[in-house]
């Protein structure tokens, strides 16, 4: 995985296998609002060039981005309770 810093916003490329098929992620995350965004996508092996892989549904359509914001401070401070470890 590389990490890349500009500035206040981060972003990172991994790599994963689903269905025999190369899934590239980009995530990218911000300090105000604090979130992390993370891009799904596959290469075309006609073009070899990135297209979005549309693994998330968004209401009726699909996507390839999923979000989440990120929690400023301890869990004990936002009443988040721990998830025991089985």
């Amino acid at each position: 995985m590389a990490i890349i810093r500009a500035s206040t916003i981060r972003w990172a490329i991994d790599f994963a296998e689903l269905n025999d098929q190369q899934i590239i992620e980009i995530s990218t995350a911000n300090n105000m609002p604090p979130e992390v965004t993370n891009y799904y996508y596959v290469i075309d092996p006609r073009t070899n060039q990135a297209v979005p892989r549309n693994i998330f549904k968004e209401g009726r359509k699909l996507t390839n981005e999923i979000r989440s914001a990120m929690i400023i401070g301890e869990p004990s401070e936002m009443d988040c309770r721990r998830i025991p470890m089985a």
